[in-house]
């Protein structure tokens, strides 16, 4: 059992990240974790070159590599974050038959054009003081961010440079409606604003999405809840289709 885990960003590392525990617990669970620092977050970022394609074409490249070296495991995809929504555009674009489950924690539900939207409302940006921007961290102000091992980008237009301008409209309720063939756990909290407040309403249309309340409403994983996660996600891999 093999897990491919698409971490969130940006920042300047893999690991330590928001989802440190629930790796932790998939490999005290017996399951192979490989994290991908792909272009344009957390690793060998290059902005503000828009880089969600080059990101998606890689770990969709890795992961067919991944099943080709390893046709009889069962292999599961977990997007974290900004992570959760490269996770689901991967899957639109490969073969169905690459991953066996897709696991998407505390995902970006909305489209960046609807979160720049939102993040320029919550702080009082206007057009005639957009240059202030720059003056905010778009993220936490934890001391793990305070300490200097991540890189933070100071500007809420990393979401338009992150995205090429034919991307900037997608979320993932757009993305679902190419993958109602695809078996997903989302696990999410209702009051955590990065992944969406709405995610439970908008989503809850898809048949195939079991939606899981996580409590709380920080945006990352502890301890306890990469426990309950790691536990459910490995019921569904050994529930699901049989071994090739």
């Amino acid at each position: 059992m093999i897990a491919i885990e698409v971490v969130g960003g940006p920042g300047g590392s893999i690991s330590p990240g928001e989802t440190d525990a629930l790796a932790i617990r998939l490999a005290q669970q017996g399951i192979t974790v490989v994290r991908i620092g792909y272009t344009g977050t957390r690793h060998r970022s290059i902005f503000p070159e828009p880089d969600f394609r080059p990101a998606t074409h890689e770990i969709a490249r890795y992961t067919g590599e991944v099943r080709r070296l390893n046709p009889h495991a069962k292999i599961v995809l977990v997007g974290e974050s900004l992570g959760g929504l490269i996770a689901a555009q991967v899957m639109v674009d490969m073969q169905s038959d690459t991953v066996d489950e897709l696991e998407l924690v505390l995902p970006s539900f909305y489209s960046p054009t609807q979160a720049l939207s939102n993040f320029k409302t919550k702080m009082g940006v206007s057009p005639s003081n957009d240059s202030l921007i720059a003056t905010w961290q778009l993220y936490e102000t934890s001391d793990l961010l305070k300490s200097g091992s991540y890189h933070m980008i100071q500007t809420l237009n990393f979401l338009g440079h992150f995205f090429a301008p034919e991307d900037r409209t997608i979320s993932l309720a757009t993305l679902f409606k190419r993958l109602t063939h695809v078996s997903t756990n989302i696990f999410f909290r209702e009051a955590d604003v990065r992944t969406g407040p709405q995610l439970a309403s908008h989503l809850a249309q898809f048949k195939n999405i079991n939606l899981v309340r996580l409590k709380g409403e920080e945006h990352n994983i502890s301890g306890y809840d990469g426990r309950y996660i790691a536990g459910l996600i490995m019921r569904t891999i050994r529930d699901s289709k049989p071994d090739r």
